[in-house]
């Protein structure tokens, strides 16, 4: 086993696949190592696992709409292709034949009703576009990273599902602090932003409730509310683990303190999602694309302001806050091979930046 433990160190240490998102695992899932990781489908196994089924969940939502089917079938390509010399590494410590997988998806997330598959997939449907962008990027050069990535774009569709269908949130707003380090009330208020939504999908279940209450039976409602106070730990010790582990929050460690900020990976993600592959976009364009898309508030725009003070975040100074949020967020995308600064004031964003030189 020791031996085990120094190979999964050295292949992180030549990779880097956990660097950025970790292998979540909520109770009474246990960690297996994380699947994302892996250079290979021939690593991966259908036992201990550690995302309560997540993935059938998505697979449902996605195959109610012709972009999430094609966001699926570009995946299945990408990750077949993507094996690399990496891939054979470990291939002396495959045991057996291949297992199959469970086929019965629907059985995994109890049967869910075709009505209530269509409403998420029409809720969830900017996500889903994002995502099938993502997808068609990743499939132009499939590599060891490729699943990575996926599996961060589908984290962000994951989240921000669980933000959107509490009642009444579909149209929150996640200001994100960049430049929080020099500017106190950019941390304060995004902060207070995760709090909220923290808060809010906890009592996820109380508010559900409160919205059916002439549907819920009398009995049921006894045993929830019985329950409630257990669930909502639950549900927010899952908000804040899942939102830490795939790079949306900070700090990534403690409880306390926490803040909207994708990691660097993460926010490459999001940014390959909402450009196309052949065009030039404004910095402008693409803060409305990631707020119309990923719910997020960078400050990048004139009306952000108001937006922002309209959904309680506040007191923030637009020239001296706003600006510095911007420029930070300029430099991280300069960073990430994503955006061009021409001349000032001008940043202009790329999936290929040399063409901007």
């Amino acid at each position: 086993m020791q031996g085990l433990k120094l190979l999964r160190q050295h292949l992180n240490a030549a990779f880097n696949n956990d660097g950025a998102a970790l292998s979540p695992a909520f109770p009474p899932y246990s960690t297996f190592g994380g699947d994302y990781s892996t250079p290979s489908l021939a690593y991966l196994a259908n036992q201990s696992k550690n995302h309560g089924h997540a993935g059938a969940f998505l697979w449902l939502i996605l195959n109610q709409s012709d972009a999430g089917r094609h966001f699926l079938s570009l995946s299945a390509g990408i990750i077949g292709e993507a094996s690399s010399t990496a891939g054979f590494l470990g291939n002396p410590l495959v045991e057996g034949d291949e297992q199959a997988f469970d086929d019965d998806l629907a059985g995994l997330c109890g049967n869910p009703p075709l009505e209530f598959l269509s409403a998420v997939s029409d809720l969830m449907r900017p996500q889903t576009e994002a995502l099938h962008r993502l997808a068609r990027h990743l499939s132009l050069s499939p590599s060891v990273y490729a699943l990575r990535n996926l599996i961060l774009g589908l984290g962000g569709w994951l989240l921000t599902y669980q933000i959107r269908h509490v009642p009444g949130c579909a149209d929150s707003v996640l200001f994100c602090d960049f430049a929080g380090d020099t500017r106190r009330r950019l941390r304060d208020q995004s902060a207070a932003c995760y709090s909220r939504h923290l808060g809010l999908f906890g009592r996820s279940l109380h508010l559900w409730l409160e919205k059916t209450a002439s549907v819920v039976a009398d009995t049921d409602r006894a045993l929830l509310e019985r329950m409630e106070a257990k669930i909502t730990k639950g549900l927010e010790d899952h908000f804040r683990d899942f939102s830490e582990r795939i790079g949306w929050v900070q700090p990534r460690s403690g409880t306390a303190n926490k803040y909207f900020r994708p990691l660097p990976d993460t926010m490459r993600v999001l940014l390959m999602s909402v450009l196309e592959g052949d065009e030039i976009c404004t910095i402008d364009e693409i803060a409305l694309r990631l707020r119309d898309q990923w719910q997020l508030v960078l400050g990048l725009l004139p009306t952000d302001h108001t937006v922002l003070r309209n959904h309680g975040y506040g007191p923030l100074d637009e020239d001296a806050d706003l600006r510095a949020n911007r420029d930070a967020f300029k430099r991280l995308a300069k960073h990430l091979g994503l955006a061009w600064e021409p001349s000032d004031g001008l940043v202009l964003f790329s999936l290929s930046p040399d063409r901007l030189i």
